[in-house]
This record gives structure tokens, sequence and C-alpha cells, in this order.
């Protein structure tokens, strides 16, 4: 929460992304009490505000409680920590969600239902801009998939949206009363009420499951207990567990289940005795590959802070980036956090590293984060301006001369 004083003058200052995202339009002051100023701007046909606050003031649940029970239209947007999404209502029924999630892109959908590869995906992302509009066209484009497939990714993409907001303890969110406009364009198989319901079910067996299975990086083992018959799918997960070399997470994308129905079959396998799960030990990366993070985090930073200013997105961006990666640099950042500050967390790039031969791991790491501060510069020059972003992308440049430096330097 930012905190804001009036000046001498009765002014406030905001924050610049704030204003920059203001575009200097007029602002409405809508609602104002001792203890709150509600400021609008014009909407120009887009809607009242109807509803505005901080979730824990409200829960999830209970805001889509409010909007279903009351029969409204209109847009429900949640702002949170690395992204938003949009929930769009008809009479209080969900009828279409959008999030700038990565891992929530309808993309990501087709891939768990086997209706195309990683490959086929990234390029096809790459040729339609990341546009969902586009990237919808170029999927149909080539008749691979069919109007039904999109339609049946579309709503477990929607169902997913849901399920993962519900538990969000933290945010802001807006609900703009207005006669929804919006196709249906994904197809549901529960009604809003049911679907609230779903998602405080799957909350709360998904903090069971997780009891037993301690981490996404841990790594199941298999006890080698007999079993006369299991079903398909845990006869399948069992097999890829057996390997005793995939970790939790690698599981779920191998699975071709989603990611809660995966999480709740190996809780039963662990509940038949055919797997444990071990407590994984917090990988750490030793002291010359700390070095080298360091180094391109604070640049990373200094980066980040600049473009943030002009562009409210680039948080986004370096996410898509991230999770586009091209092999070899992908091994090394992937399911990798990126902070609020625009820094790469360290503790799944270790894990990740630990999986390389030893020899190997400083020039990946050098190689990768290099790329990660080429791709900022590059958005530095586009949003800031050749002028403005010549002193930073100077500094980001030898910060980059630096990592090779560390790259290349002998172990004592």
């Amino acid at each position: 929460m930012t905190r804001l004083e009036l000046d001498s003058a009765d002014r406030i200052a905001l924050p610049t992304a704030v204003a920059n995202g203001l575009n200097s339009r007029e602002l409405t002051l809508a609602s104002r009490s001792q203890r709150h100023l509600l400021l609008t701007t014009e909407g120009g046909g887009e809607g009242q505000i109807a509803l505005a606050g901080r979730i824990g003031d409200l829960q999830v649940v209970e805001i889509l409680s409010i909007i279903n029970m009351f029969r409204k239209s209109g847009l429900l947007h949640f702002n949170l920590e690395g992204g938003s999404k949009d929930l769009h209502f008809d009479e209080g029924e969900l009828v279409s969600a959008t999030s700038t999630f990565p891992e929530e892109e309808l993309g990501e959908f087709l891939l768990t239902a086997g209706k195309i590869d990683r490959d086929t995906l990234i390029k096809t992302r790459q040729a339609a801009g990341n546009d969902p509009q586009t990237l919808r066209l170029q999927l149909l484009q080539g008749g691979r998939l069919t109007e039904q497939d999109l339609r049946d990714a579309g709503g477990a993409q929607i169902e997913a949206i849901v399920y993962h907001l519900i538990p969000c303890q933290q945010g802001d969110f807006i609900f703009v009363q207005r006669r929804n406009t919006e196709a249906p364009t994904a197809s549901l198989a529960l009604r809003t009420q049911n679907l609230i319901m779903e998602g405080l079910r799957r909350s709360d067996e998904r903090q069971l499951f997780m009891r037993t299975l301690h981490s996404h990086n841990a790594i199941p083992v298999a006890t080698g207990k007999s079993v006369d018959e299991l079903p398909a799918k845990e006869e399948r997960l069992l097999a890829m567990a057996s390997s005793g070399k995939l970790t939790v997470r690698d599981l779920i994308a191998r699975s071709g289940l989603d990611e809660f129905q995966t999480l709740s079959l190996l809780h039963r396998l662990a509940g038949r005795k055919l797997l444990t799960f071990p407590s994984p030990e917090t990988p750490e990366l030793s002291a010359d590959l700390a070095e080298i993070l360091a180094v391109a985090n604070g640049v990373l930073a200094a980066l980040y802070q600049k473009i943030s200013e002009k562009n409210q997105n680039f948080g986004l961006e370096m996410r898509l980036f991230l999770r586009d990666l091209p092999q070899p640099f992908a091994s090394v950042l992937r399911h990798a956090t990126l902070t609020d500050k625009g820094t790469i967390d360290p503790g799944q790039v270790a894990a990740n590293l630990a999986k390389s031969p030893a020899d190997e791991q400083r020039g990946l790491l050098a190689e990768t984060l290099s790329e990660l501060v080429f791709m900022a510069c590059m958005a530095a020059r586009r949003d800031l301006g050749d002028t403005n972003s010549l002193r930073l992308v100077q500094q980001a440049q030898e910060i980059a001369i630096r990592i090779n430096q560390l790259k290349e330097r002998k172990n004592p």
C-alpha cells in the first residue's frame, strides 16, 4: 500500500507509474468520507464503478458471491502481485475471463490437453506478437485446431483463472457495472456459484496435498510396493515418478493433466504407500554463481525501475520473455520468480542449475542473464528513447562485460 499525504497547498503527488497510467485524463471525485477518496476517470461509456477495495477487507469469494447473488453485469478487475485478471459477468454469471499471468494464457491449456506442442506454441506466440485475439486466429489457421478445441481450452482457462484467484490474500479490485458486450468464447462446464464452491474445495484440498508433497521441487521416491491394479492415469504417473529424477513440478508438466489433478493423484499414490516425498533440500548457489546473479540483478533492478515508470506492463513483458526462452536458457530460468523489483530470485535458479554438469553451470548462468539484460536494454531504448536511455544502457553493457569476465574467471 502506497502512503500519500497532502502538501501545504492541499495537493497529492501521485507515484510516477500511477500518473502515467492515467494518461492526463481528468479525474472526478466520485465518493468521499473522512476515511477515503474515490477518484474516477471519465469512462466514455465504460460504465460506473460500483465496488472497489482491497482483497482482505473482502475476500475474493465474497466479491464473486456478491456479483453472482445480485445478478450484476460488468467487469471485475483484480490488480495482483505479478499481474492482473479481468472477469466479465452477465447477470451474475461469469462469461469470460482473461489474465496477464503467463501460466494462465490460452496456449498453456492447449498444451496440457495435448492439442499442440511447446515449440509450435512458442512460434505461434511470436507470430501473434503475444496478442490473445491474433493468437486464436493463428492457432485456427491450417486446420490443426478447431473452434471447439479453443472453446474447450478456454473453459479450462477460465476455471483455472478463478481457482488460482480464490486463495489470493493481497491485491486490489474494482467492479465496473455495465451491460455485458463480451461474446462467449469458451465452454464452461459449471455455473458461477458452482465454480466458486469448486474453487473453495480445491483451495482446501491443495493445502492438504502439499502437507504430504512438501514442495513443487520435491522428488518422489517409489517404494517398490507391489499393487494389483491401478487406474490408467495413476499407473502412468507412478511409472514417470519411479525414475527418481523428476520433481513434482516436472510431473505436472508431463502428466497431461492440470496441476490440481496431478497433485491429487500424487497424494493418492502416497496414501497407498507407493510413493514417498522426502522434504527437498533448499538449494543454494555457489559463491561464484551467486556473484554473477547479484551483478545481473543490480542492473536489472535499475532498468526495471526506470522502464516501469513509463511502461506499467514491462513486468509482464519480462515474465513472457522468461516463459518463452529457448534452450538452453529455458533450463536455467524455468519457473524462476521475478521479484517486484525486476530481479531474479535465486532459489529456483539454484535448483535448475543443479541438474546441469558443474563445469557448465557458470557459462549457462552468465549467458542466460546476458540475454535477459539485452532484452531489458532493448526495452529501455524503446520506452525511454535513445537519449534518455543512453547512460542506463551503457551501464548495462558494462555489466554484461563484467558478467562475461566472471564467467571466464578460473576457480582459485
